[in-house]
């Protein structure tokens, strides 16, 4: 057994012998990653992973695509209204 600290709330973790890659600390419940061969925690820690990151700038491009469009078509259609009047 390996006994290492969270890197998030510092509280002792066992790993078994061998271990490494993502882990859940059972005291706060965040993600890490362990590399078991060289017994170094790894201190890169990406809230998202990279399908969480693409779906977020897919979110913001078609949301400033509906807003180009918008603005593009609001002068026509308060043209449009004001010559039916």
């Amino acid at each position: 057994m390996v006994h290492i600290e969270c890197p998030h709330c510092d509280d002792e973790i066992e790993l078994e012998d061998g271990s490494f890659g993502l882990f859940d600390c059972p005291h706060c419940e965040n993600e890490f990653e362990w590399e078991g061969a060289n017994g170094v925690l790894d201190g890169h820690f990406e809230p998202f992973d990279q399908k969480a990151m693409g779906f977020q700038f897919k979110k913001v491009g078609i949301i400033v695509v509906l807003t180009v469009l918008s603005m593009a078509y609001s002068p026509f259609f308060s043209s449009s209204l004001r010559e039916s009047s």
